[in-house]
């Protein structure tokens, strides 16, 4: 007899927010408002939609990619040879 358990994806792969990873969409929300509040201008919102789809598009690839580009630019110095 063989058993096998069903894993649910939510357990092996990371939460996202419309799509895209939940800290990326958030801060490209909150700084599209600061910008918006700031200079009054819709201007900003077809740039926000570009990083957004952009974002999506990365996070199907690799639902770690942000965090990995946060680590390497923090330890920049350490990768270079």
């Amino acid at each position: 007899m063989k058993y096998t358990i069903p894993v649910f994806k939510a357990l092996t792969e990371r939460a996202t927010l419309l799509g895209g990873p939940k800290e990326i969409v958030l801060l490209n929300a909150v700084l599209a408002l600061i910008i918006w509040t700031m200079f009054n201008t819709l201007w900003i919102i077809p740039f926000n939609l570009i990083i957004h789809f952009f974002s999506i598009y990365v996070n199907k690839f690799d639902d770690r990619f942000f965090i990995c580009l946060l680590k390497f630019l923090h330890k920049k110095k350490f990768y270079d040879v």
